[in-house]
């Protein structure tokens, strides 16, 4: 499976509407205690209902949401984008999930949502990532939990100092976006927000062709790149993460 199995799933219910418990990380804890199965499963069959209602009840361009399949035909994507884009994500989460040396299931749905995170920062170049630290993380002073995944696949991970200028520009920003969307009440709540920035100056390198197709090998490409066999989009990666 491809970097896009993950959300060929999401887009696809059947899969979770059978067997909710494989949306999460550590199954084998939840299937260890019944009771605390069925309310997760009680809450994923919950999110699966409102993630099937959404497409059929929404506008969804309206709302800027997109998201990358499979091929161009289970893709949504902005009328401006070149479609390359879902080639150049493709090949960049295969080359990440070859880097996972068997540290993480790839399986595992948060496994493959952060290497499919850092594929897609990696394939838009001038976005970044939402994410957050749970309340154990920010008393132990860790990272968020998908720069520790980023970290064991060999993409560094870096803190961005709060006195830092630039970063204090971008966080008065992004906290009136929140202000305007109604959503300060959960930072209220203790919700802990971060973003996290992808340097990955190899991918700049990638330029499918425009036929491209998930089934083409990724020998294929390099030839059509001339690239050497070991090529490593992500030798250089780096990732720069701050707190809102």
């Amino acid at each position: 499976m491809g970097g896009a199995g993950i959300l060929a799933h999401l887009d696809n219910t059947y899969f979770y509407w059978q067997q909710p418990e494989f949306a999460f990380q550590e199954r084998e804890k939840v299937e260890s205690a019944t009771a605390t199965q069925q309310r997760l499963s009680y809450q994923v069959i919950s999110a699966l209902r409102e993630w099937e209602r959404l497409p059929a009840e929404t506008d969804l361009g309206s709302l800027n949401l997109f998201w990358i399949g499979d091929g161009i035909g289970e893709s949504f994507l902005p009328k401006e984008t070149d479609t390359r884009i879902v080639g150049r994500w493709e090949l960049l989460a295969r080359s990440l999930e070859n880097q996972q040396n068997g540290q993480q299931d790839a399986s595992e749905p948060l496994t493959s949502a952060f290497r499919d995170a850092a594929a897609l920062a990696a394939s838009l170049g001038s976005t970044f990532i939402l994410t957050y630290r749970s309340p154990e993380d920010v008393v132990q002073n860790l990272p968020p939990a998908i720069c520790t995944a980023w970290e064991s696949w060999g993409i560094a991970c870096q803190e961005i100092e709060k006195t830092d200028a630039i970063a204090s520009l971008e966080r008065d920003h992004l906290r009136q976006l929140l202000i305007q969307a109604g959503l300060a009440k959960f930072i209220w709540m203790g919700l802990h927000l971060c973003v996290l920035h992808l340097v990955v100056p190899n991918a700049t390198a990638i330029s499918p062709p425009s036929d491209w197709t998930e089934e083409f090998s990724l020998a294929e490409w390099e030839s059509w790149q001339e690239l050497p066999e070991t090529a490593n989009f992500w030798e250089l990666a780096r990732g720069f993460w701050y707190g809102i």
